[in-house]
């Protein structure tokens, strides 16, 4: 029996390796095949993993193919499982109240397929490691470059030229891209609530499928979770977020599991900060003037339709100046740092209270240019978090929710171990810094820097006067 069968969804089976098919309704086909959702398949899923697991080379066309047959996969289980809850949210919605039944439950499965399919329509090349670049290289929040942001320009676009932005599912698509793309969430009815949990939650269907799917690129096991069981147990709670049946709450935690195993195991591999940490220097080194041509505007469709990995390289090394292009040589040989030292910013508290972390990063280029130039040219940075065990997590003691019996526990407490309030913690932030190689081989030197950065943390932590 198919998935959608019992809800009149005319489906086109197309073959996938994490779900052997992945069913795509009509109704979505001609956003499938539109050149603003084809351009994925050229931004590719995890680009830098390439260079640390050679067989990593899906795209993101795929996830989101992915994203949306698990969103509804997960739609149909909560239609079977929280039918009440389910039914009276819907009814109180202005978008499915006239239809019958049947065909909200019809709308519903759309709604959530559409939101998966179109989560990523804005991805830059580089993906993330090109969002947090923006971080370094611009003053100006406005001028970081947000996916979601652009996700919901091109999906509203997109769903107005194939007329279904009035459609129930095409209204709800937009409603929950776009609080996923405000730093001011909107109002959303419960529905819309529900299913931005679905696709932008604790556990949610993004992550549900980017899992399985770069873990089984990368040629690891450390991704994997048991899908089925997860995705056929989850429930509604009563403040209509995504929750899960007893039956679903290990794999809930067996999926938070394989989040920080991908995490350290991948996302965050050494070599992976390393080139990380390149192509943030490579982007710091463009003049100001010539950014425009490496990071477009996204308004102007031709230009970023294609804007992909390959065209931005190659803007790089036309806008570039000598030095610069040898970095972007660099990069493509494979050329890497080596890793040098590590510091934890727990360290410098009073740091993260007077600053953010962006303008810990522009302190750090600051602190880097002041360093004599046979110094400084060898070394590179980066700033980024440390994954915790999940256990240690908000979303782990407070934030996903076992029903059982119509009570309902955090994940952590259920499973037997739930935390004190001041053992729950966040990712600590640490600064990488990575070497060239005779420098990492002089033991001296590499002393001198580490002391040198640990004075200027110490400097810019104290409180103005």
């Amino acid at each position: 029996m198919h998935l959608l069968e019992g809800w009149e969804i005319e489906t086109l089976p197309v073959r996938d390796p994490i779900y052997n098919f992945i069913e795509i309704p009509r109704e979505f086909i001609s956003l499938i095949d539109s050149e603003i959702f084809q351009r994925l398949r050229w931004i590719s899923q995890t680009p830098l993993e390439q260079l640390v697991y050679p067989s990593v080379a899906h795209s993101r066309f795929e996830h989101s193919l992915g994203t949306m047959y698990l969103a509804m996969t997960a739609a149909v289980s909560l239609i079977r499982n929280s039918p009440a809850r389910l039914e009276a949210i819907l009814k109180e919605d202005d978008a499915f109240r006239s239809l019958s039944p049947k065909e909200r439950e019809r709308q519903f499965i759309l709604s959530a397929g559409a939101i998966g399919l179109l989560h990523d329509l804005g991805h830059p090349p580089f993906s993330h490691a090109l969002e947090e670049a923006c971080e370094y290289i611009f003053e100006d929040e406005k001028h970081f470059y947000n996916h979601e942001i652009v996700s919901y320009y091109y999906a509203r676009i997109l769903l107005r030229q194939k007329k279904v932005k009035t459609t129930p599912w095409g209204e709800k698509a937009l409603s929950v891209l776009k609080n996923k793309k405000s730093k001011e969430k909107i109002k959303l009815s419960p529905v819309e609530n529900l299913l931005l949990t679905l696709i932008d939650g604790p556990i949610d269907v993004d992550k549900g499928d980017y899992l399985l799917r770069d873990s089984y690129h990368c040629g690891t096991t450390y991704g994997l979770y048991d899908r089925d069981r997860l995705w056929r147990n989850i429930i509604i709670t009563k403040d209509n977020q995504l929750g899960v049946h007893p039956k679903g709450a290990v794999e809930a935690w067996a999926l938070r599991i394989a989040r920080y195993r991908l995490g350290t195991g991948v996302y965050q591999h050494h070599t992976r900060n390393i080139i990380d940490a390149m192509l943030i220097d490579i982007l710091c080194g463009i003049k100001e003037e010539c950014l425009p041509l490496i990071i477009p505007d996204y308004r102007k469709k031709e230009k970023f339709l294609g804007w992909t990995e390959h065209t931005f390289l190659n803007a790089l090394m036309e806008a570039g100046d000598r030095r610069t292009r040898r970095k972007v040589e660099r990069l493509r040989k494979r050329e890497l740092y080596k890793r040098g030292f590590e510091i934890n910013l727990i360290e410098f508290p009073e740091l993260l209270i007077k600053e953010t972390v962006t303008q810990v990063k522009r302190d750090l280029l600051f602190w880097k240019d002041s360093l004599s130039s046979r110094v400084k040219d060898k070394i590179i940075f980066l700033v980024d978090r440390i994954p915790i065990p999940p256990v240690f997590e908000k979303e782990v003691q407070k934030e996903i929710i076992v029903e059982e019996n119509g009570n309902e526990k955090p994940l952590a407490e259920y499973l037997g171990f739930k935390l004190e309030e001041t053992q729950i913690v966040s990712c600590p932030w640490r600064i990488f810094i990575f070497v060239d190689k005779d420098l990492k081989d002089n033991k001296e030197i590499l002393e001198g820097i580490e002391k040198d950065l640990r004075e200027y943390l110490e400097k810019i932590s104290k409180p103005l006067s």
